[in-house]
């Protein structure tokens, strides 16, 4: 299974720049509490986004 997240900015700093994240899941290990995205996924994601959003913040 995979998980494609897009994230697209509408102000000043981010307009026009879209974030795209792919995460891939095996279905052989599937069980009631391993569906969706973990809270590790989360943060990776997260992780992207407030770096670019501090490098675009800086440069402005």
């Amino acid at each position: 299974m995979r998980w494609k997240i897009s994230i697209e900015g509408s102000d000043e700093i981010t307009c026009g720049h879209r974030f795209e994240f792919e995460i891939e899941r095996s279905l052989d290990d599937l069980s009631a509490g391993s569906l969706g995205l973990s809270i590790d996924d989360g943060k990776t994601i997260l992780a992207s986004l407030q770096r670019f959003l501090v490098e675009q913040q800086c440069a402005l």
